[in-house]
């Protein structure tokens, strides 16, 4: 007969020896599982980035100051819109010695609207993408503390909402109602002290800053370092009755003062493009003069053979300008990696993670730029066979190398490149090239 307390000893032996395993089954599964869900990926994908640096940028023109006696004795107001073209002796604004600021503020906005939606369509889907536009600059105005232009794009959405609201079919209404607007304005403005006439044809801007006879056209083209700079330290004018001005000829110039190697980036004849906040579309420069001066600047000038309409391009501006075009991957910084003196990221397929090396060729905002670089066995896989060779002799071979074991600071220095469509760890615990999860 079985001793009743040793079967008792072993049910308890098996039960602690089945409860031991479930436990650890149990922590290793949820140990797997921490390790798992802490790894982060993104795809390896290939596409073109525009590396840009930002300049601060003057602008030159031929414009010439327009003055008159009257202008001193009241507020100038414009009968035409910046960026307007007029010809030779038109009249371009009225003076009214008794308009408060509030009421030009006023004026300029219901214009601003007027001009907006004639230049759109009257379908919602016009309505909406015009929405979209000035919603995303007034963000990056707001971004870079151009708080003038955030005001001027508010009304520019105040208009576009008066258009949408009426299902976009009735835009004629909307400007027939500013129309009725603006001449109310106008009416109660009094009879005008006199009228401004510009003494040149060309486009007509209300603005001036008193740089008119300095920053010219004939004086950018070729300009130095040094001789900017000296430009840059010139006082203003002093304007008495000034009352806008003209520009004369529909080409005009950005100057910059850059590193060289940035300044390397561009050569006579070189077209670029830029975005100003305010203008939808982006504007198509092109290269006049590069010259190298001391302390590592270079001056470039742009031209620009667009006058945008309705929009007073500011003399001084802050402009990213493309340096060049790259494609290759873009990588987190935080995922870039060092391995036996190997730049490179972990990658990882659901099963295995490895460890690709890659060449950053540039930096873009929040990551880098690694080339797109082919594996020798993808080469191999996708390149036709080269047209034999073979004279009949026995080549001699190399002995094959022994393969370097795989793991962490082995030394192995021959990683694959990091290829399209692989999986790059930005997050992840105790990698290494190699390593089974899941």
């Amino acid at each position: 007969m079985l001793d009743k307390k040793y079967l008792r000893r072993v049910a308890l032996y098996i039960f602690g020896s089945l409860l031991a395993i479930g436990m650890t089954a149990y922590i290793g599964y949820h140990l797997w599982q921490s390790v798992t869900r802490e790894i982060e990926t993104v795809p390896a994908v290939s596409q073109s980035f525009s590396v840009t640096a930002e300049y601060d940028a003057w602008v030159f023109r031929d414009e010439v100051l327009i003055t008159s006696e009257v202008a001193d004795s009241g507020t100038v107001v414009p009968s035409v819109r910046d960026g307007e073209r007029v010809s030779k002796s038109s009249s371009v604004a009225g003076v009214y010695p008794t308009v408060s600021h509030d009421k030009i503020t006023e004026l300029e906005t219901v214009r601003s609207q007027i001009r907006l939606l004639e230049g759109r369509h009257t379908s919602t889907v016009g309505g909406d993408l015009g929405i979209g536009e000035v919603m995303l600059s007034m963000n990056s105005s707001v971004k870079n503390g151009e708080l003038s232009d955030s005001s001027e794009l508010a009304s520019r959405l105040v208009a576009l909402a008066a258009a949408r609201a009426t299902g976009g079919g009735n835009t004629v209404a909307v400007i027939e109602t500013l129309r009725a607007k603006e001449a109310e304005l106008l009416a109660s403005f009094g009879g005008a002290a006199g009228n401004v006439y510009t003494p040149y044809s060309g486009w007509y801007y209300n603005g001036f800053d008193g740089y008119e006879s300095i920053f010219t056209s004939d004086v950018v083209k070729g300009i130095s370092p040094s001789a900017l700079e000296e430009l840059l330290n010139t006082e203003p004018v002093s304007v008495n009755g000034g009352a806008g001005r003209v520009v004369r000829t529909h080409k005009w110039y950005i100057a910059a003062n850059m590193t060289s190697s940035h300044g390397a980036s561009f050569e006579e004849g070189d077209t670029t493009s830029i975005t100003l906040t305010g203008i939808a579309d982006p504007l198509e420069l092109t290269v006049e003069s590069v010259v190298n001066g001391a302390e590592n600047k270079t001056a470039v000038v742009f031209s620009c053979g667009i006058i945008p309409e309705g929009y007073d391009v500011d003399r001084h501006l802050t402009v990213d300008f493309t340096l060049k075009e790259v494609t290759g991957f873009g990588v987190p910084k935080e995922a870039v990696r060092m391995q036996d003196g190997v730049t490179g990221v972990y990658t990882y397929n659901g099963v295995l993670v490895k460890f690709r090396k890659i060449d950053i060729i540039a930096e873009y905002d929040d990551m880098y730029i690694a080339a797109v670089r082919k594996n020798e066995s993808t080469v191999a896989l996708t390149e036709p066979p080269a047209e034999s060779t073979d004279t009949g002799d026995v080549a001699e071979t190399a002995e094959p190398k022994p393969q370097d074991p795989v793991g962490e600071g082995t030394g192995r220095t021959d990683f694959d490149w990091l290829e399209e469509n692989e999986f790059i760890v930005v997050k992840g615990k105790a990698l290494y090239n190699g390593r089974v999860i899941g």
